[in-house]
């Protein structure tokens, strides 16, 4: 089972990286050239906030079902709850002016990729492919 759950934790990240990807590049397109927020936006919003909570979830149990919690693991953990929050604060963003939105949500993005990545080298294979 714990084979299983890598497997799937491994392989959501890979979704979680291109909604992100495709989240900061629209909304720092948008902010730079001043655009309105479209339907896109909102979907990219929901859809990477879904899969990074999917991700999150898998990697909670799967630390429980390997039941070993060693400092990496925990610090992997705490570092990716941080990110989690700082994903939920995308949602704030919503209701605000165009600009103000998508320049929070481009600033969310980059503080949530820097805690990922630092999170993931925390680990002691690293990002793998």
């Amino acid at each position: 089972m714990t084979e299983i759950l890598y497997e799937l934790h491994s392989g959501v990240r890979w979704i979680v990286v291109l909604l992100w990807f495709l989240l900061l590049a629209r909304s720092l397109y948008a902010w730079l050239a001043g655009q309105s927020a479209a339907p896109i936006d909102r979907q990219l919003s929901l859809g990477f906030i879904f899969s990074y909570s999917i991700q999150f979830i898998l990697g909670v149990i799967l630390l429980f079902a390997l039941g070993t919690y060693e400092r990496y693991q925990l610090e992997h953990l705490v570092i990716m709850f941080l990110a989690v929050a700082i994903a939920g604060l995308l949602g704030r963003w919503r209701r605000q002016p165009d600009p103000v939105r998508f320049r929070n949500t481009v600033l969310t993005l980059v503080v949530f990729g820097i805690l990922v990545y630092v999170g993931i080298v925390t680990l002691p294979q690293g990002w793998t492919l």
